[in-house]
């Protein structure tokens, strides 16, 4: 078969498989969701990205959202390298939600198309060759740890990794300017989806250096050559965006328990997937609930197994395929050592872990989830179990090893469909929002209510990042956020606002700056209604009704001073 072909040929099957797992998406792409809190945060922050693409780092990060504190974005990561997809389908379509989904669909058929490259290319051109490269990418794109995460698409989109590799090992070995270059493009291209994939990338890098200088494939000043020049690019092409995240520091709001919250803690987690319940209770006797889909790390027990099977095949063979089962070995284990966080916890107490030595890098401290440096490990993972599967598919004829490891490979990937606590959430867009942009000022800003918080921490909750995407439809600044961080002030200030219609909130409200507050009477407790409709309780801040439907109600505040014995201290030194 021809290259062109058996290439297109196999990103068509890795465009159903994405099908499948994100099924029934695929049915309502432009109004629904797979994930309501994480999907809607990062469709509003791919659409600002995408309408701000050419401005300086000081208009991007200053965001609408979370006001009146500046550079909002810079608590969050910005994603820059999803806008090569992203940006064109919202251009063609102005619907944040169907280029969300479109982008998610397609990342997880880039991604497992990126790890097919790699293998195929690093691979014996014959039907075994393309099995283990098709079984291969499949158990990276579609490992259930990535199923768990459809509103982290961030995270699905492990585009360039493949090609990345392919071109650092053919660098080494033939140091020729094109696969420099190419290296060192993809290498950026990947690390500005995620910061994340930096230590990631520099992991994978480190192994494939590793098994070049160990196996005689290349030389200390090649290999040095290569990655410093690599790490010059990601430098220069990183640091107009990481100046504005060091100077905010955003990883003074991250304790390390918090990052131990969203790490590897027990063996459970390596199964932790809603579609290894029934494996873990029959490996482990019970099966314990995993608090968070961060820690649910769960490569599957397919994968599991035949990583095993072509780790033990390996030493059977010569001694290349030793040195590579052992240097990706190594990277397996390097990065599950990553993923445990900053500490363990071993008894009663608390033993400091590797990922605690990357605070000594500017900005690293931010990473709030270390369990998702275990892409590293699922790469590995999927490299022996296509080893594995290659050397299954040479012991069929080479006429029907494609078609076979087709079918069986679909009878996998149709139970990985969507968990069953995961369903689709409608999008919907108010008449309100419209009334917004037409009506209000410009320089207007908008606290919608309530203001929803997880409990008395004060941090937001879900709905906070669907009024987030709510002010791309308005197009007026907003006091409401769901953000990674949270800085203290702001945290005091949303747990007064919470308390909506209280006389402190609207006086809190107008010294902030808010200038009309949105009501979804539909959400107020009976309380907060009694309490809006009594007249006595706006005493410090006038409201005046403006808009009003069988929904929300948009109130104007008045402008006139407040009693500063009525203004709550934290919103003071605001207003």
């Amino acid at each position: 078969m021809r290259s062109g072909l058996e290439l297109a040929l196999t990103a068509c099957l890795f465009l159903a498989a994405a099908i499948v797992v994100t099924y029934p998406l695929v049915t309502r792409l432009g109004d629904s969701v797979l994930d309501r809190g994480d999907s809607f945060q990062v469709a509003w922050l791919l659409t600002w990205n995408t309408e701000h693409i050419l401005s300086d780092p000081s208009t991007l990060f200053n965001a609408p959202v979370m006001y009146p504190v500046p550079y909002s974005l810079a608590y969050i990561e910005h994603m820059r390298g999803l806008l090569i997809l992203f940006a064109p389908l919202y251009w063609l379509s102005h619907n944040p939600i169907l280029a969300f989904n479109l982008t998610l669909v397609a990342s997880y058929a880039a991604t497992g198309l990126g790890c097919f490259l790699f293998m195929r290319l690093m691979m014996p051109r014959t039907a075994s060759g393309w099995c283990g490269a098709f079984v291969a990418g499949l158990l990276f794109a579609f490992s259930p740890w990535r199923l768990l995460g459809f509103g982290h698409v961030e995270q699905v989109a492990a585009w360039w990794i493949g090609p990345m590799l392919f071109c650092l090992i053919r660098g080494l070995e033939q140091p020729r300017w094109r696969y420099w270059v190419g290296f060192m493009a993809f290498t950026a291209l990947q690390t500005l989806i995620s910061y994340y994939y930096i230590i990631v990338c520099g992991l994978l890098i480190l192994a494939v250096v590793v098994y070049a200088l160990v196996t005689h494939r290349t030389t200390w000043k090649t290999s040095g050559l290569l990655v410093g020049s690599a790490s010059l690019v990601v430098l220069i092409v990183h640091l107009p965006l990481m100046l504005v995240y060091l100077e905010d520091r955003p990883d003074q709001l991250v304790t390390p328990d918090e990052q131990h919250l969203y790490s590897l803690q027990t063996r459970q987690d390596l199964l932790g997937s809603p579609h290894s319940m029934a494996i873990r209770e029959y490996i482990f006797g019970q099966a314990i609930q995993v608090p968070t889909t961060e820690r649910a790390l769960d490569a599957g027990i397919v994968s599991y197994l035949l990583a095993g099977i072509g780790f033990v095949l390996a030493f059977s063979r010569s001694r290349q395929y030793r040195a590579v089962a052992i240097t990706v070995a190594g990277s397996i284990l390097v990065s599950l050592l990553l993923s445990l966080g900053p500490y363990v916890i071993v008894g009663n107490q608390q033993i400091a872990a590797p990922f605690g030595l990357l605070k000594m890098v500017p900005g690293l401290g931010s990473l709030r989830a270390p369990a998702r440096l275990w892409q590293a490990g699922l790469f590995g993972i999927a490299v022996l179990g296509g080893g594995a599967a290659a050397w299954m598919a040479t012991r069929m004829q080479s006429k029907i090893a494609m078609p076979v490891c087709v079918v069986v490979c679909s009878l996998i990937i149709l139970p990985l469909r969507t968990a069953p606590d995961v369903s689709l959430s409608t999008v919907t867009i108010p008449g309100v929002y419209n009334w917004i942009r037409i009506s209000l000022p410009e320089d207007a800003v908008v606290l919608q209510a309530p203001l929803t918080l997880l409990d008395s921490s004060g941090l937001p909750g879900l709905a906070e990042s669907e009024k987030m995407l709510d002010s791309l439809y308005y197009q007026r600044r907003t006091v409401n956020s769901y953000l990674a961080y949270m800085p203290p002030d702001q945290l005091a200030r949303q747990r007064i606002l919470a308390r909506f219609p209280a006389d402190e909130t609207l006086a809190c409200a107008q010294a902030l700056g808010v200038t009309h507050i949105l009501v979804d009477r539909a959400n107020l407790n009976e309380k907060a209604v009694i309490a809006l409709a009594d007249t006595p309780l706006t005493r410090s801040v006038k409201l005046t009704e403006l808009y009003r439907d069988d929904r929300f109600s948009l109130f104007a505040l008045d402008s006139s001073p407040v009693e500063l014995a009525t203004v709550p201290p934290v919103c003071e030194r605001i207003g």
